[in-house]
């Protein structure tokens, strides 16, 4: 059996370990632009030197390891029928088994200029910044999102100054809601990062950025970090049915047979908004690997759906989980603040569909596999709105 593997992030390094795992002697075959398998959440702390690039990479050789013959390409059309894969090069890759994990490319905004400014999505986008910041005394960064908060958080530590515009009315949407939002600008104000919301740019200078009230931000570095996009353009002639992304069924399986695909490119259920979303989170391309691998070498693996919401990180001495539906403010709603924290809980009926941990993170793990699982609560809920919810209400019971 010959498997191909298009992207070299997690989704491909997780389907490589379950694609081994079931056939020990099939050939694996992955194309990558970029040297593969490393934690690509960690690329902002390359730029202040918090972690080396080695700090990043994954400490198990997956290519040693499970027998794969890489190939330094790009993917640039699919013929499905004849299972042939046409690389950049110009060379043609014949396979058995497919899976598409070509991730998501940086959205740039429609405004002139773009071409001057830096995103921030690959180990080398965090190399280039690192050099470009070298020279410079400030940077404006487009989009309030984590990785716009990251990248400025490093980029203040190597004395920049540093402003954030956000065009929504607050950071972090819809990862966090207005409270823990603004307790989280809070904190970056006071460690000297500028925060302007309800602005975008119009352009992209030469010396900095225009916005749309009129106003000129002076920058040396300007960085866009205003989301991404699933990497699909190169299948356009592929047949297969593409909707926001790659659409696929519970197995992880697109409209073409032996054709799977995983991470950022798929679009997949939300378990709790219960309609067709995309992800590109690091834990549901995690996920997606391992089924669509278990799948392609032959198994029946179930892929239930993704959390388009399910972040745990911390930012400045802040730490933070928010798992779900934690800006729906249509369901019943639960709030505990004091003592710098701040909880949150959503519920739909008898369901937790969101939760906001923020400052104390006590017994957050329990929330988050509650809103995975979408279990009715029960006669748990008046616990889980107490806080006092344990694991040893998941005990069987004698």
């Amino acid at each position: 059996m010959r498997y191909v593997i298009v992207g070299g992030s997690i989704a491909g390094a997780s389907a490589t370990r379950a694609i081994r795992t079931n056939d020990p002697e099939g050939t694996i075959v992955m194309v990558t632009t970029e040297k593969p398998f490393y934690y690509r959440p960690l690329i902002p702390l390359i730029i202040d030197d918090e972690i080396t690039q080695e700090d990043i990479f994954f400490p198990e050789d997956i290519q040693k390891s499970h027998g794969i013959q890489m190939i330094n390409d790009r993917a640039v059309a699919l013929d499905t029928e004849k299972k042939e894969l046409t690389l950049e090069s110009g060379n043609m890759l014949e396979y058995d088994k497919l899976l598409i994990a070509t991730g998501s490319v940086p959205l740039l905004p429609d405004v002139p200029g773009t071409e001057k400014a830096f995103t921030l999505r690959t180990l080398t986008d965090a190399h280039k910044i690192k050099e470009a910041a070298a020279g410079a005394s400030r940077t404006v960064i487009l989009g309030g999102g984590f990785v716009g908060i990251k990248a400025a958080g490093a980029l203040l530590k190597l004395g920049l100054n540093v402003t954030i515009i956000e065009k929504l009315p607050q950071i972090l949407f819809p990862r966090l809601d207005q409270k823990s939002a603004a307790m989280v600008q809070k904190k970056i104000t006071e460690k000297g990062v500028g925060v302007i919301t309800t602005e975008t740019i119009t352009e992209v200078l030469d010396d900095g950025v225009s916005l749309t009230s009129g106003d000129v931000i002076e920058a040396d570095l300007v960085i866009l970090a205003i989301g991404v996009s699933p990497n699909i353009g190169w299948l356009e002639r592929s047949g297969l049915k593409t909707e926001k992304a790659v659409v696929v069924d519970e197995f992880l399986k697109t409209s073409a047979e032996d054709c799977y695909a995983a991470g950022d490119v798929v679009q997949a259920m939300d378990l709790v908004e219960e309609r067709p979303a995309v992800s590109v989170l690091w834990t549901n391309a995690v996920d997606m690997g391992k089924a669509a691998g278990t799948n392609m070498a032959g198994g029946k693996k179930r892929y239930p759906g993704l959390l388009s919401v399910l972040n745990a990180t911390e930012i400045e001495g802040l730490p933070m989980v928010s798992v779900g539906a934690v800006a729906d403010e249509g369901g019943e709603v639960f709030i505990e603040t004091g003592n710098g924290g701040y909880r949150k809980l959503v519920f739909r009926d008898d369901r937790l569909i969101g939760a906001i941990f923020m400052g104390r993170l006590k017994n957050s793990g329990i929330y988050t596999n509650w809103i995975k699982n979408q279990t009715p609560l029960g006669n748990l809920k008046d616990k889980a709105i107490k806080g006092t919810l344990s694991y040893v209400d998941f005990m069987p019971k004698q």
